[in-house]
């Protein structure tokens, strides 16, 4: 009850939008959910520029007028070229600059509790028939009155009343479209607004600057290179994160662009294996946001136990497919991290139904090994809607297969058949049958700390039957290599990245071991190429496409390969991949500060194929493997690796969260040093290993 109490003192006795009260005490993960719904943040999914106060539901949007041009721009996306500057953890400070017919202008912002402040810089190339309009009201049905008085939008809530000041000269334009209470300035000088402040425009100017550096000091953070890549993976997850007013959550969908309004997704979308490496990430930034998203991609399951493909607004999700299985990996590595057994004990009911699932619904033909597959449910559960028979009625069964396995068009399926009645792909797919190894390992150390025994022996034991059965079927003694296998037994030859994935679950015998990362990963012939690691390798015909998972380096296989190699033993390829992946994340960025959804592996930047979101969560693990190469969390051991067994990116990683505290770890001719907050400095051995508990404030 103390918990519940806290949290009522916190919200305003009366606001826009009230919250559901409730006598009983608040869950883990509800309490973590309304504690990131509070506050001013970029929360609106469909403006970058749009400002929103919750739980009041009040918004200050900044729109766009050219009366010369009849141009009126009140929401505005990636088509108008943003770039990224920093974005607080909770709003504090943000910083993004847009374009409107290639004129830039940058918005700058700073949030102390409902303090808020706002400079508008125009581009100098902006004529006198150009304005910005700043509106306030409300949104997502928050009780708002708003009204002008001067230069100023008195805006009600409830017995709150706040006031957005301008201090700069407001401008009436000739011609203005702009809708409910809003004040118009002109584009020849700066623009200051300030509400709940009484700041003056060199203080906000200090402010703002203040905002960002507290946030900079306080948070993930480095030097050099590593601190560029850092940067980009902040930004690319802290930009996408937003708020769902139909289930009071906030998450991060993969990019806004994917979620206009009319889109087939609705107003949010998060995809399966996405959403859990995009919460991986965010638990180096910030733990309550890497949990709720992990719980929300889990919540989106089928009644029969299926993690989806997607799950989007509406409730509408994609009943007939799932993705690949790396939830398991992914929140146990979190959970090793931060520690919260509760966590563990949220998701672990549905991580065990889908690793179920996928056993029971992906082996048609009963082998013993699965394969890819698009079925829905017989019949389906009551409140699927039209939007669900339209992603049906625009696909065959091999498309949908297709997107289960993530790798969308990969040359592997090229001449893979179906059956239909059976809504099976007929091809044993070595990627997917190595990542359930690896799942059901991960999930049955999960057991273990929740005392689930009798189910860590089960999981040990299915995982123990697969990968004897990968190794007895899909082995190619000829070519040295895991190969997918027709359900007519014959080897499937098109070589892939997913070829590595059985490595994952540490059951590989050593001498394929040897011939896997030796005779195809390093080999130049083969995918040690310009930028590691494509899809498919130099080998294969389709490599020369540079086309979506036709010869493009992906962040997810990277990293799912880079863990590979460290369940392997093979700590030095990981750096190398680790090394070559921030060079790659590099070029693109400091090109035009894109994070991309992926790479061209011969030129290395991002363009050139018109599937490729340019600002995608998961191109930041291009970044996050360097940070691996500091602190590394093990879900195999049960182990945090200190630094790495070759050169580091840089002299140090700050701001770490662990375990309640944050780590700093500096290399220190050849040694690393750790200090957790308001402890003394610990110093150790490149690479030494620790269990995950010891690695506190009060470590040897």
């Amino acid at each position: 009850m103390q918990l519940l109490l806290a949290l009522a003192l916190a919200l305003p006795l009366v606001g826009c939008a009230s919250a559901p009260t409730s006598k009983e005490p608040l869950s883990e993960i509800d309490a973590v959910r309304q504690g990131l719904a509070t506050g001013w943040n970029t929360w609106n999914t469909h403006s970058l520029t749009s400002h929103v106060l919750l739980p009041e539901r009040l918004e200050i949007n900044v729109g766009f007028v050219d009366e010369y041009n009849s141009n009126y721009v009140s929401d505005f996306s990636s088509q108008h070229a943003p770039r990224y500057g920093e974005h607080g953890l909770r709003g504090e400070t943000t910083d993004i600059t847009l374009a409107v017919h290639d004129k830039p202008f940058r918005v700058e912002t700073a949030a102390f509790g409902k303090e808020f402040v706002m400079r508008i810089t125009p581009s100098a190339a902006m004529q006198g028939t150009e304005f910005f309009s700043v509106t306030a009201g409300g949104i997502w049905g928050g009780a708002v009155d708003a009204l002008r008085r001067g230069d100023s939008l008195v805006v009600t809530c409830g017995t709150e009343r706040h006031v957005l000041e301008a201090l700069s000269p407001t401008r009436r334009p000739k011609w203005d479209p702009t809708r409910g209470a809003h004040l118009t300035f002109p584009s020849d000088a700066p623009i200051y607004l300030r509400l709940a402040s009484r700041r003056t425009r060199e203080e906000i100017d200090a402010a703002l600057l203040e905002a960002r550096e507290t946030f900079l000091a306080g948070v993930l953070g480095s030097e050099g290179e590593l601190e560029e890549g850092l940067a980009a993976l902040r930004r690319v997850l802290l930009w996408n994160t937003v708020y769902d007013p139909q289930s009071g959550q906030v998450f991060t969908p993969v990019n806004r662009s994917w979620t206009r309004p009319g889109s087939h997704f609705g107003h949010y979308v998060l995809f399966g294996w996405d959403t859990f490496f995009g919460a991986l990430m965010l638990g180096m930034l910030d733990r309550d946001l890497a949990y709720a998203n992990a719980v929300a991609m889990l919540e989106r399951a089928t009644p029969n136990g299926m993690v989806p493909n997607w799950g989007g607004a509406g409730g509408h999700v994609s009943m007939d497919r799932s993705e690949p299985q790396v939830g398991s990996w992914c929140i146990y590595k979190l959970y090793l991290q931060h520690g919260d057994v509760w966590f563990l004990e949220e998701c672990y009911d549905a991580l065990l139904a889908w690793n179920e699932w996928r056993f029971r619904e992906r082996d048609k033909n009963g082998n013993g090994l699965m394969e890819l597959g698009s079925l829905p449910p017989d019949p389906l559960p009551p409140g699927v809607t039209e939007r669900f028979a339209a992603d049906q009625a625009r696909t065959n069964v091999k498309r949908r297969a297709t997107w289960e396995s993530g790798l969308d068009n990969s040359p592997m399926w090229d001449k893979a058949t179906t059956d239909d009645a059976l809504g099976a792909m007929q091809l044993d797919y070595a990627g997917l049958n190595g990542l359930m190894v690896a799942d059901c390992l991960a999930l049955a150390r999960i057991a273990e700390v929740l005392g689930e025994d009798e189910d860590a022996r089960a999981l040990e034991a299915r995982a123990t039957a697969l990968q004897t059965r990968i190794d007895a079927d899909l082995w190619s003694a000829e070519r040295g290599t895991y190969l997918n296998r027709t359900w007519d037994g014959a080897h499937e030859p098109t070589l892939s990245l997913t070829h590595f994935y059985p490595l994952l679950g540490g059951l590989v015998p050593a001498a394929r071991v040897e011939s896997l990362l030796e005779g195809y990963l390093l080999s130049p012939e083969h995918f040690w190429t310009n930028y590691v690691v494509p899809n498919v390798p130099r080998s294969e015909p389709s490599f020369a496409d540079q086309a979506y998972w036709r010869g493009r380096v992906w962040g997810p296989t990277n990293f799912l390969v880079s863990e590979a190699c460290r369940r392997s033993g093979r700590d030095d390829i990981a750096a190398r991949i680790a090394s070559r992946s921030l060079d790659l994340l590099l070029v693109a960025w400091r090109e035009r500060g894109a994070v991309c959804e992926n790479f061209n592996a011969v030129e290395g930047k991002g363009k050139g194929d018109n599937r490729n979101d340019p600002f995608y969560t998961w191109g930041a693990l291009l970044a996050y493997l360097s940070v691996q190469e500091f602190l590394d969390v093990q879900g195999w051991d049960d182990q945090v690796k200190l630094g790495s067994s070759a050169g580091l990116p840089a002299a140090v990683l700050r701001n770490v969260p662990f375990r309640g505290t944050r780590l700093t770890i500096t290399s220190e001719r050849g040694a690393i040093s750790v200090r957790a907050d308001g402890q003394p400095a610990s110093t150790h051995q490149r690479g030494e290993r620790f269990p995950a508990a010891e690695l506190t404030p009060g470590m040897r």
